[in-house]
């Protein structure tokens, strides 16, 4: 092999070693599920924001005990607890409280949810039929000092 093969292959080398680093890029599970578990803003208004009386909304979509669930999240930032209070069905009020600089979300796991996170947890077939109605479950929430 002479001089010019050898800086020839060289210089090949060269070139093509970091298209060939880039391409074994390692994807984790998290990464490619990154968006499918992650909590997105609740749009309350037609401005698209998710904060009512100083309290953030998000929702996901997950799995609990094999049944498709929305969970709900609220954080306060108001410095005093809040009573947030909605309806689903026209007759039943649910309401939740929220410590001041808290936050309260429904959880598939059970050693994290207490009696008003549980309430935050909406299940495939409350959605389905008069359950988390996005539009009504807005319309009828209400945040208040507690």
């Amino acid at each position: 092999m002479t001089m010019k093969h050898f800086a020839t292959l060289i210089l090949v080398a060269i070139l093509t070693l970091p298209a060939i680093c880039i391409a074994q890029k390692t994807v984790s599970v998290s990464d490619t599920n990154k968006g499918a578990n992650s909590w997105m803003p609740v749009k309350l208004g037609s401005d698209g924001g998710n904060v009512y009386n100083n309290v953030s909304f998000y929702k996901k979509q997950s799995i609990c005990n094999s049944d498709t669930v929305i969970l709900l999240k609220a954080v306060n930032t108001n410095t005093y607890p809040v009573k947030i209070m909605w309806t689903l069905d026209d007759v039943t009020v649910s309401s939740v409280i929220i410590q001041a600089t808290s936050t309260l979300e429904g959880s598939c796991d059970a050693s994290k949810t207490t009696e008003d996170a549980a309430k935050l947890i909406f299940q495939k077939s409350e959605i389905n039929k008069s359950g988390f109605d996005k539009k009504k479950w807005i319309s009828t929430l209400v945040v208040t000092k507690f």
